[in-house]
């Protein structure tokens, strides 16, 4: 149940119909990604495909 104030969403509609990768990368910054998984040390400890930053 939505709380007061909120809209349901259409059933065919779905949040990465309207969100992408670079609204994402122009609101949180690379160095703000990095910064944040060195403070909690989780940064990767090999090379994988995808990155620690990337996964976030």
């Amino acid at each position: 149940m939505p709380r007061p104030g909120w809209r349901k969403q259409p059933e065919d509609s779905r949040l990465t119909d309207h969100l992408s990768i670079g609204v994402l990368t122009r609101t949180f910054s690379r160095e703000l990604i990095d910064s944040i998984l060195i403070s909690t040390g989780k940064v990767q400890q090999r090379i994988r495909l995808l990155p620690s930053r990337v996964m976030i």
